[in-house]
């Protein structure tokens, strides 16, 4: 079975505030989908990265295939572990604030999938999520 994450994308997530971080950060207790490079609970620095391979889509029109990274970062005990989503797919999709993010991978397959869904287009999903800004889809 296809496991599916989705996230509401914020500006932080898709460069639109100047910051510096380069892709989306999802809770690691929540995803449970992207690798999780090992951190230590103690340490404030991020894990070395893992390399996965994305198909990207916008709206379900794939466009292209990339390079991404996947880094763990320890946050020690001030806030939940985080798994950081890096690469040029938020770019190529064309993805703004609003946005969602959905992430899947089938059972076997070696590439993820990042459909990006326009907020115009998102009602459903933003109601499977239940008004949270992330979480698992059915």
């Amino acid at each position: 079975m296809k496991k599916k994450f989705a996230k509401v994308l914020t500006r932080t997530d898709v460069g639109a505030n100047n910051s510096h971080q380069g892709g989306a950060l999802i809770p690691v207790g929540v995803q449970g989908i992207l690798p999780q490079p090992a951190v230590s609970a103690h340490a404030l620095s991020p894990s070395a990265a893992a390399a996965v391979k994305v198909q990207v889509s916008r709206n379900g029109t794939v466009i292209g295939d990339v390079d991404a990274s996947v880094i763990a970062h320890s946050r020690g005990f001030q806030r939940e572990d985080e798994t950081h989503f890096t690469g040029s797919f938020l770019s190529l999709a064309s993805a703004k604030p609003g946005d969602v993010m959905v992430v899947s991978k089938s059972p076997g397959r070696r590439r993820y999938a990042v459909n990006i869904i326009p907020k115009r287009n998102a009602m459903g999903i933003k109601a499977q999520l239940g008004g949270a800004r992330y979480g698992t889809l059915s």
